[in-house]
C-alpha cells in the first residue's frame, strides 16, 4: 500500500462552515467541516478556544486561516487545522470578504510563520551554514 504524502503550510480556506463536532477527539481537537462548493469540503480541526467563535459561525460564510495539509500528488488540502476564524458580515458581492481573508493570511504568516523558520534552519544545518554558538550574539548589546 502506498503512503499518502503531506505538504503542510500555513493557507486560508473559505466556504460554508457545517457538520460540527464538539465531541474532542484523542488529541484535544474538535472537528467540522467547510464546504467550498456544494460538493466539495475540507474536513478541518479546531481547538476549545475557537468553539465558541465556531458555534457562532455554522451555517455561515467563513475564512479561515490555518495549517493545511496537502497531498502531494494531488495538490488538494486532505486536512485543515484553523487557527482563525473570520465570519462573512460584508455586503454581498463587495469583494471586502475576500480583501479581508487575504489580509489575515498575510498578517498571519507573518506572525505566525515558523514552519518556513524551522525548514530553512534545518537547511542551514544540513549544508553545513552553522556557527559556532560562541559567535552567534558578537553583535548583541548587554545593555
Amino acid at each position: 500500500m502506498a503512503t499518502i504524502q503531506l505538504i503542510e503550510k500555513i493557507d486560508s480556506i473559505a466556504g460554508q462552515l457545517l457538520l460540527v463536532d464538539f465531541k474532542a477527539d484523542t488529541d484535544g481537537y474538535f472537528k467540522c467541516r467547510i464546504y467550498l462548493d456544494t460538493t466539495n469540503y475540507v474536513n478541518c480541526y479546531f481547538d476549545e478556544e475557537l468553539a465558541p467563535l465556531i458555534e457562532a459561525a455554522i451555517r455561515k460564510t467563513v475564512g479561515a486561516i490555518g495549517i493545511a495539509m496537502y497531498d502531494a500528488v494531488t495538490d488538494k488540502i486532505s486536512t485543515f487545522v484553523i487557527m482563525q476564524l473570520i465570519i462573512d458580515e460584508f455586503e454581498a458581492g463587495s469583494g471586502q470578504f475576500d480583501d479581508a481573508v487575504r489580509e489575515a493570511l498575510h498578517q498571519y504568516r507573518l506572525d505566525n510563520d515558523t514552519i518556513a523558520s524551522f525548514k530553512r534552519g534545518w537547511k542551514q544545518v544540513i549544508s553545513g551554514e552553522t556557527h559556532d554558538i560562541s559567535t552567534l550574539w558578537d553583535d548583541f548589546d548587554d545593555e
